[in-house]
């Protein structure tokens, strides 16, 4: 499975922002009283990832700092995986599990079309899993149905 399928059920909104914004105006683009994962981008190309943990651990640690003081490249992850609509998703999941990422872009001819989350890579492997396995399933009771007969 690639990641042009997944994007298509499960495909977020990309939220960008720049490496010279305050974390105040990251905090003031809330969906839902939580701030989305920013892709922080330069040229428009990401180079960067602010997700409210780094948004609160940050801000925790800058005490004496306003939040109108301090600029998103403070904060922000520069580990990132980039990914193409054809790459697939297994070795993906593997590499966000290994380098503790929750968030990747998607980028295609040089332009962010997409984010997913690694929840939206594990979901969607857990349901072809499942399909596979209920498939099996089937399989294995027309087997033994056939040996009967």
């Amino acid at each position: 499975m690639d990641v042009r399928s997944v994007l298509a059920v499960r495909g977020r909104a990309v939220h960008t922002i720049t490496p010279d914004s305050r974390v105040e105006d990251a905090l003031g683009l809330r969906v839902g009283g939580k701030p989305p994962p920013f892709m922080v981008v330069q040229g428009g190309m990401p180079v960067g990832i602010v997700e409210e943990r780094h948004l609160l651990d940050h801000c925790l640690q800058r005490e004496g700092r306003s939040r109108a003081e301090i600029l998103v490249e403070e904060v922000m992850s520069t580990q990132l995986i980039i990914a193409e609509p054809g790459d697939e998703i297994a070795g993906l999941a593997a590499a966000m599990l290994r380098r503790d990422i929750e968030v990747l872009a998607v980028v295609e001819e040089e332009k962010i079309i997409g984010m997913l989350l690694l929840r939206d890579l594990m979901r969607h492997q857990i349901e072809l899993l499942t399909a596979e396995i209920e498939n099996l399933r089937e399989y294995l009771s027309s087997l033994q149905d056939a040996m009967m007969d």
